[in-house]
């Protein structure tokens, strides 16, 4: 406690009160708790951010002959056991979104670190979020909907996607005449033949043909040779669907 009165930390009349025995408990529960430390916001980062500091009290108390004789060293510990055992788990495939909305209410990297290079790092991060890669250009054909609804005799099971038989046919179909990865054909199909009259409405037969030829563009075909393929793929998936349908009733 001499030094502490030497460096000015406490005072005189605190260094005679905390010798006594009827006081010294008090000393040492100052030095063997946690505190709470808000600092001087004299830096533009610390004031931005309205940052606080934990300072650990992690002294061990040394009796010897006397309180006056005796000693404090310093002692570690772990900090998790000082707080209550109660753990949010964050998952990783939420951090954009939770820095999105952190964003609208204007806590992001720019506003929390005035350093120049976070400032522009924010600014091209913000800036790549909001540039949308072009999708290949494909001349509208109004001969592609003649209708929105059309008319159709054919009568396809509502569950014919859970139906591991309609995969099996249309991935085999697919294989035997195109030779690339046909997951993201697939992929289509599942979204497509998950809407509602999928057969039926034309402007939902011509979306889907649209992302199939989006697919096949990227695998080397020319647009009028996707284009003509992907009418074929949605009539012979339509069709696949029509005579399992038509099994499964009879």
């Amino acid at each position: 406690m001499r030094k502490l009165t030497e460096r000015q930390a406490i005072s005189k009349e605190l260094e005679e009160r905390w010798k006594l025995k009827e006081h010294y408990e008090e000393f040492i529960n100052i030095i063997q708790n946690n505190y709470i430390v808000t600092p001087p916001y004299n830096n533009e980062r610390l004031s931005r951010q309205c940052g606080m500091f934990l300072l650990a009290g992690c002294f061990n108390f040394v009796y010897t002959e006397s309180i006056s004789k005796s000693s404090i060293e310093k002692g570690y510990k772990d900090l998790r056991d000082e707080f209550d055992r109660k753990f949010f788990y964050i998952s990783g495939e939420n951090k954009k979104a939770i820095l999105e909305e952190l964003d609208t209410y204007n806590i992001n990297e720019a506003t929390l670190f005035p350093e120049l290079e976070h400032q522009l790092s924010y600014i091209k991060n913000k800036k790549n979020a909001k540039t949308k890669a072009s999708s290949e250009f494909i001349k509208f054909d109004p001969n592609d909907i003649k209708q929105q609804v059309i008319k159709t005799d054919i009568e396809i099971n509502g569950n014919i996607i859970k139906d591991e038989s309609f995969k099996d046919a249309v991935i085999k179909d697919l294989s035997e005449k195109y030779h690339f990865d046909l997951q993201k054909i697939w992929e289509l199909v599942e979204e497509w033949v998950s809407i509602i009259d999928w057969n039926r409405q034309e402007s939902v037969i011509s979306r889907f043909r649209v992302s199939v030829q989006k697919v096949l563009l990227k695998n080397g075909f020319d647009k009028e040779h996707a284009k003509n393929e992907s009418e074929y793929i949605s009539d012979k998936i339509i069709k696949i669907a029509s005579e399992l349908s038509e099994r499964s009733e009879k």
